[in-house]
């Protein structure tokens, strides 16, 4: 986590390294036993900023990341030391505002990661996300999906 935090400062601000740091996070958030290694309040606060950007690529990946550590019901975000997990409500108003991309952000050959996200009641948040990237991987890839679908 010291690696990714030393290069995110060394590339804030740079879209295209912040995806590449977030995509490899939001890998990481999908292994269940490497969940609570990013939730640390420096971290946390860091992606919360980052869940808002301008730019959908970075916002995509960020609230990923929460929605994977969100649908955890083992995470307990009031023990992570300043870091306030109030914001959910809001990420659902943030990926309503993602326009629909020319250029393929992310590629999934299975869509196991995000079914497991689809129907979770937690948060409405989690299940938008992953609808939000499971119909962006398919307009942007379709021809693979239509020959492999698997959910």
């Amino acid at each position: 986590m010291n690696l990714i935090d030393s290069n995110h400062k060394m590339f804030e601000g740079n879209s295209y390294i912040e995806t590449k740091i977030l995509g490899l996070l939001n890998n990481i958030a999908e292994v269940s036993n490497l969940r609570a290694h990013l939730t640390n309040a420096k971290l946390l606060n860091k992606l919360k900023k980052l869940a808002f950007s301008d730019q959908t690529s970075v916002s995509y990946f960020a609230i990923g990341i929460f929605a994977q550590l969100a649908s955890d019901e083992t995470i307990d975000w009031d023990s992570v030391d300043d870091f306030e997990f109030d914001f959910a409500h809001t990420m659902c108003n943030q990926i309503r505002s993602w326009p629909n991309t020319s250029s393929e952000m992310v590629s999934y050959r299975s869509f196991e990661p995000l079914g497991l996200l689809l129907f979770n009641s937690r948060y409405k948040f989690i299940s938008m996300w992953s609808l939000w990237a499971i119909h962006h991987v398919c307009k942007k890839n379709r021809k693979f999906f239509q020959q492999n679908l698997i959910l």
